[in-house]
């Protein structure tokens, strides 16, 4: 019986090796074809690649060479020191190895900051965002780049566009950290951005605003 199975076991291991595979399905359509095992919501789908951090996957570096072009795993954590393989890591998500270093493949890490629309910083006690109580100006810097990007139909007069240019894409709140990397601190004090993007601040006593009275905000994808 043992002899048998043990025939039986390498006839099936060589009709592997000359056929296509097929993960849920008797009729796979590629060499690999993987079906969903259930349609009813029962089960989670899908296929997960080898998870690694940015240290675990350094760790293998000497590992990789042209053998594994094509390899593709997911990054969970980037931070870490790189090395010339690992260079391009530089945020959470899917690499492909291309025989010399990691690529990355998520549309987004080409760009994982950008700096807010311009926006003027009322410096005027008698604007609308000025609290005599407190005597601080809040300004909604989320509001303001949703309706600049979302080019908001109360500003139609202020923008225009090219006659094929698409929507610029409207993130949620919840996506971005909120960043000021400059700000005249002659002019604007106590200032302060919370989690949800609003920027508060106060005034001296007297104001003298110059050229460099402005701000660099930067918002910046989690």
């Amino acid at each position: 019986m043992k002899r048998v199975f043990s025939i039986i076991l390498f006839l099936f291991s060589v009709g592997l090796l000359n056929a296509q595979i097929g993960i849920n399905t008797n009729d796979p359509k590629a060499s690999l074809d993987i079906r969903a095992q259930t349609t009813d919501g029962t089960t989670a789908e899908g296929l997960i690649v080898p998870r690694l951090t940015l240290a675990q996957l350094v760790s293998k570096d000497a590992k990789y060479t042209s053998d594994q072009t094509g390899s593709l795993i997911y990054v969970t954590d980037a931070t870490g020191t790189t090395t010339t393989k690992t260079k391009k890591v530089i945020a959470p998500g899917y690499y492909s190895f291309d025989g010399t270093m990691w690529q990355g493949m998520s549309p987004d890490q080409s760009l994982r900051f950008f700096y807010m629309p311009s926006i003027v910083l009322p410096t005027d006690i008698n604007d609308g965002s000025y609290n005599a109580g407190t005597g601080t100006f809040t300004i909604d810097l989320y509001k303001a780049y949703s309706e600049q990007f979302g080019l908001a139909s109360a500003n139609a007069s202020s923008w225009v566009k090219s006659p094929s240019a698409t929507a610029l894409p409207v993130l949620a709140n919840s996506a971005f950290e909120y960043l000021i990397t400059y700000y005249d601190n002659t002019v604007f004090q106590n200032v302060a951005v919370t989690d949800a993007g609003v920027l508060t601040y106060k005034l001296p006593t007297t104001v003298a605003v110059s050229e460099k009275t402005f701000m660099n905000i930067i918002f910046k994808l989690k």
